[in-house]
Parts: structure tokens; sequence; C-alpha cells
């Protein structure tokens, strides 16, 4: 697993599929297919959601913080302007890749 699925916005060739926005669980609403999702659990301490359909991995949450999901940003069909912009885990970026703007740079993930 990559470490960059640790950030919240991740640029690159995989920003969309591999970018994650932290959200409140319980400001989130699923509106139409909630009898898709389905939980899986292959690393301890950690539910991920999937759509049963295609497989498409949708959000996950550790179990010592619930409330808190992280939300795959290569599933959403409407625009978003996120607020707290940055490069995460730069430490472990590909040699190739250097992030071509002015967001903040972590060498992990900020707290």
């Amino acid at each position: 697993m990559s470490r960059y699925n640790e950030g919240v916005i991740i640029t690159g060739p995989t920003a969309s599929s591999r970018g994650n926005a932290v959200y409140n669980f319980s400001d989130f609403c699923i509106t139409l297919g909630a009898e898709y999702l389905k939980e899986y659990r292959a690393t301890p301490n950690k539910a991920r959601v999937c759509c049963s359909a295609c497989g498409s991995p949708l959000n996950s949450a550790r179990d010592d913080a619930p409330e808190v999901k992280r939300l795959r940003l290569g599933t959403l069909d409407t625009p978003i302007s996120p607020s707290n912009r940055y490069h995460a885990w730069v430490s472990s970026k590909a040699e190739w890749f250097e992030p071509a703007d002015e967001m903040p740079k972590f060498s992990e993930f900020p707290r």
C-alpha cells in the first residue's frame, strides 16, 4: 500500500482515484445505493467500504475514530473545493514526480 493514501489531496497521475478527504460521518448522508455498500477488513483496526457491484473503494475508518471517515475523492461526481490543500508524504514520492505548485509540502501526514 502506498503511503500516499494517507493524504488529503494528492496530485499526480493517479490523483483522481487516490486522493482522500477526511470528513465527519455525522455530516454525511447517503441518498442512493446504500444497499451496495459492503464493509471489508483486511487491516487490523481499519474498516474499508466498497461498492459490492463494481468494487470501487468509497471510504475507510479506523476503529479508534469511527466518526471520522476518509472518502475517496475519485468517487465524487460533483465539483469540490477543499479548504485544506497540501502534499503529504513527499518523503515517499516517486523520484520523477516533483509537485509544481505552491501548496505546502509535508514529509509525512500533518497532524
